[in-house]
């Protein structure tokens, strides 16, 4: 059965699992900045060791690209990269808002539209408006304009990540839920997975972070 190691460094919370189709083996999250942290390698083997799995062991890997926190997607991806690289595996890559609306369609699978934000800094955000899991548009910007033009018209929207009062105090003619998820999960991870099934786009060699100039933003 093919097991999966995801990778989730996109914000403060660093988490990997183990997963095979049918399910999340073992997951294991920590605070990057938590006094136990010793590092990201030291984490990944922790959760190898909880259930005897040895790195061989491994026949793919998945990783939140971003956006997020730059220097920790840098953290996961280039972690990613090196054990592919040494193990001769293929890394699925996935973005931290589609990780998002992934958790808002598992805990409220009836929700339609899901407006997912992550801060860029300097008053832009990253924003990406989803509708049944999949994605409507993503831009990067000003908060506002980005919002408006993403979400300005919907008679109701879910919010999950950053600036989620913010969003409720700019929509004023839109019922919003906040839906207090503010990061990605790792479990998102095997989530997105498990609906490819056998499908293999969004698999490489080698994988990238997203940043202000990645094409995906202009959509």
């Amino acid at each position: 059965m093919t097991v999966t190691l995801a990778i989730e460094t996109s914000s403060i919370n660093y988490g990997v699992a183990l997963c095979t189709p049918r399910e999340v083996v073992v997951c294991q999250t920590v605070r990057r900045d938590a006094p136990s942290f010793q590092g990201f390698g030291c984490l990944v083997w922790s959760a190898l060791r909880a259930v005897g799995y040895e790195f061989q062991d491994v026949e793919r890997l998945a990783v939140d690209v971003g956006p997020g926190n730059l220097g920790s997607v840098r953290t996961g991806v280039a972690y990613a990269n090196g054990l592919a690289f040494s193990l001769r595996r293929l890394i699925y890559c996935a973005d931290s808002l589609t990780l998002l609306a992934a958790e808002v369609s598992e805990s409220e699978p009836g929700e339609e539209h899901v407006l997912c934000l992550r801060n860029a800094g300097g008053g832009n955000v990253y924003a990406g408006l989803f509708r049944h899991g999949r994605a409507l548009g993503m831009r990067r910007g000003p908060l506002g304009s980005v919002v408006t033009s993403l979400a300005g018209g919907l008679a109701r929207v879910s919010v999950a990540g950053t600036f989620r009062k913010e969003v409720e105090d700019m929509l004023t003619n839109t019922l919003i839920r906040d839906t207090g998820i503010e990061f990605p999960n790792v479990s998102a991870l095997h989530r997105l997975l498990v609906e490819k099934g056998s499908d293999t786009t969004g698999f490489v060699p080698v994988a990238s972070p997203l940043n202000d100039s990645s094409s995906v933003f202009g959509e």
